[in-house]
């Protein structure tokens, strides 16, 4: 067994890693695993290609997680992003909206059942424009529903 084998220690080559400084070590570490790994052309070809990193505070975490679970945003980097650019999130829970899109695809299919037979026969039935209209006067009742609501958060 040689003297290398034994536990002897082997001298630092010039420009070795102790001779490095943590920002050379840090580089040279990120250097290599972009080339194993292809990183750096994935970030380059991102459309956002800078990382901005801080520190928080168990509680401001706590804050955050909250804010972020009311406003329904999954990703965190979408809300942080969100909050900084618009200055808060939005949130909208307005069950006539729902009501409105169901009401305006039942219209849409009476229109389209309407267009086809006046098309084919050249007659309609008034019965059924009626019926057109009625959804459209009730269609109409939600959306000034929803818009007195929405005007209700700018104040």
């Amino acid at each position: 067994m040689d003297a290398a084998g034994a536990g002897a220690k082997i001298p630092a080559a010039p420009g070795g890693a102790a001779e490095k400084s943590a920002e050379e070590r840090r580089t040279a570490c990120r250097v290599r695993a972009e080339e194993e790994t292809g990183a750096s052309a994935v970030m380059e070809e991102r459309y956002r290609n800078i990382r901005i990193r801080f520190r928080v505070t168990p509680e401001e975490m706590a804050v955050i997680e909250r804010k972020q679970a009311e406003a329904n945003i999954i990703n965190r980097e979408a809300f942080l992003r969100k909050m900084v650019m618009e200055g808060r999130v939005l949130v909208l829970n307005v069950p006539e909206l729902r009501t409105i899109s169901a009401l305006l695809g039942h219209c849409s299919g009476n229109l389209n059942q309407l267009a086809k037979r006046i098309n084919s026969t050249g007659r309609y039935y008034t019965g059924e424009l009626g019926e057109v209209k009625e959804i459209l006067n009730d269609v109409e009742k939600k959306l000034r529903k929803v818009i007195e609501q929405l005007a209700l958060i700018n104040k």
